[in-house]
């Protein structure tokens, strides 16, 4: 591949600044007024920020005497930055996506710029920001996204090893091999995915090294190797120990419940499989097989053809093998290790289709020229090599330019931002936050129905007898906390089991947070002594006055 000028280089980058401009004032404008995120993930983010604001980072927020279970950057992130601006938990959480997400597409650009020719990185780009995700949402599939799940905002960090990687094994420096241990070990704390994978590249690329060396015995090699695996994995340890610390040195990764990774959704259903396919046919998939045939078959630079071949090939592996997981689990009753849900590892293989798109667009734009000029010694004649790189980076940014009225009307646009502001209209239950959040103590423990458990209670960092099965701390055993809360709400109902008293004392429930439409039900409520503490046209939260 032809070498740039450096002003080439230059022209390339602030092309791709650009693409990166027009996406971020599309996602800006997408949630710049919004006050309220609508999906029940970021209560659980915001019940992590809420207990740190206490001043009680590692503590389960919402089951009391729990430790930290989820991995804690981001809500650490979005901490920092609330106590910087003043602003509330509620509008960070909705609108500082668009901004914090740009390290996104800024460190897959620099990824590509780092290990590829200029046009193939600018055409990646192109696809990344706009084609690759159709109409998956970007919490499912690579891209810039203004919403901050954590999924989205931690793919940054996964680019940003892939090149530090790539520095690593190119030029056996110490240097490069800590900072891949420190990237990885920061990956850590904000999320288990893209961890597992540059860690599945790293063993890989390493560990067919040691095995050549070893087979040629060259223990210098092997020496060399060992000291290296170690300058990665002590700094993994050091920065990924506020998160080990819990799950580890804690809970000894002993699981009790499965379903915060096992969590499987639309199209990545089994049986949705015809959905799946549909949903990601497009010409930009066809684009990125064409890239990924050719890259395969002529891409000579063997580091950087065994780093991406190794990121296709286990992100492939870990989507599969994590379904199955889920799959076998469900179906069958076998419990294999699993890690997170599956779509996160199908996340990176659309990033990665991404990148075979800036070969197969590079690809076939090249033949385009031999093809009209006849002869490649004709072209060559006709126009210079430089006349060439312009054509191809006015063609990216015209695609760009013509499909961006149609990425303006992403579903992940329009309609996440409808709910959004659907939520914000949900003044019954926001009026429900606000009084528990600025009302009652951290320390006390709420009985509530599962709905109101999601939100507002989450949200808020109040303990619960139990929460919702997906966001349930894996390392607490759900069945016991969901029996007590079901066991507890019969009594208030039924008048029945005769044990159900002693639950409300062993929880030490302070407060019950009931539905209005469904008080008819809870006929029996007059069992415990109770008063009004807060009621809306929607919900009750009645104070226990003294334990049964």
């Amino acid at each position: 591949m032809m070498q740039k000028t450096k002003e080439q280089r230059l022209v390339f980058i602030f092309s791709g600044l650009i693409l990166i401009l027009a996406a971020f004032v599309q996602c800006w404008h997408v949630s710049h007024d919004l006050f309220w995120f609508y999906d029940l993930d970021v209560s659980r983010d915001m019940a992590y920020v809420q207990q740190t604001l206490y001043g009680h980072f590692g503590k389960d927020p919402n089951y009391p005497g729990e430790f930290l279970w989820y991995n804690p950057l981001m809500s650490l992130m979005q901490t920092v930055v609330i106590k910087i601006s003043g602003l509330p938990i509620n509008v960070v959480m909705v609108r500082l996506g668009a901004y914090l997400n740009l390290l996104a597409p800024l460190s897959f650009f620099s990824m590509m710029l780092i290990m590829l020719d200029f046009r193939i990185a600018l055409a990646g780009l192109l696809s990344y920001l706009f084609f690759a995700t159709g109409v998956i949402p970007g919490f499912y599939a690579a891209t810039y996204s203004p919403w901050m799940y954590s999924g989205v905002f931690m793919q940054f960090i996964f680019y940003i090893n892939i090149a530090l990687c790539y520095q690593a094994f190119k030029t056996q420096k110490t240097g490069w091999f800590i900072a891949l241990g420190t990237g990885i070990g920061i990956g850590f704390l904000g999320h288990t995915a893209p961890t597992v994978l540059i860690i599945l590249i790293l063993i890989s690329l390493q560990g067919t090294k040691m095995i050549r060396a070893l087979k040629s015995k060259d223990p210098a090699s092997v020496k060399k190797m060992i000291w290296q695996s170690l300058a990665v994995f002590i700094p993994f340890i050091l920065f990924s120990f506020p998160f080990l610390y819990f799950i580890v040195g804690k809970y000894h990764l002993h699981f009790e419940n499965r379903k915060p990774f096992e969590y499987i959704d639309t199209i990545f259903i089994w049986r949705n499989y015809k959905d799946m396919i549909l949903q990601n046919l497009s010409v930009s998939l066809v684009i990125s097989v064409i890239g990924f045939i050719w890259f395969y078959k002529k891409f000579e630079q063997p580091l950087i053809r065994k780093i991406l071949l190794n990121w296709f090939g286990f992100a492939v592996f870990m989507y599969f093998y994590s379904s199955l997981v889920q799959s076998l689990d469900e179906h069958k009753s076998i419990h294999l290790p699993g890690t997170v849900p599956s779509f996160h590892y199908f996340f990176y293989l659309k990033a990665l289709q991404s990148v075979f798109y800036g070969f197969g667009l590079f690809f076939l734009s090249d033949r385009s020229f031999i093809w009209l000029s006849g002869k490649r010694s004709q072209i060559q004649n006709r126009l210079k090599p430089n006349t060439v790189s312009y054509i191809f980076l006015v063609l990216v940014l015209t695609c760009g330019v013509i499909y961006f009225p149609t990425y303006q009307k992403r579903y992940d646009f329009v309609h996440f931002r409808n709910l959004c502001l659907e939520k914000a209209r949900d003044t019954g239950q926001i009026q429900v936050y606000y009084y528990i959040r600025d009302n009652i103590p951290t320390d006390q423990v709420f009985l509530c129905e599962e709905h109101t458990s999601l939100f507002p209670v989450m949200a808020t960092a109040r303990k619960m007898v139990s929460i919702g099965i997906t966001f349930s701390n894996p390392y607490v055993n759900f069945e016991t906390r969901e029996y007590a809360r079901n066991t507890m709400l019969a009594y208030l109902r039924d008048g029945q089991p005769a044990d159900a008293p002693a639950l409300f004392k062993k929880y030490n429930v302070s407060y019950i947070l009931l539905t209005n439409a469904n008080l008819i039900n809870y006929k029996n409520l007059a069992l415990i002594p109770t008063s009004v503490s807060f009621r809306n046209n929607e919900y009750t939260i009645f104070h226990i006055d003294a334990l049964p």
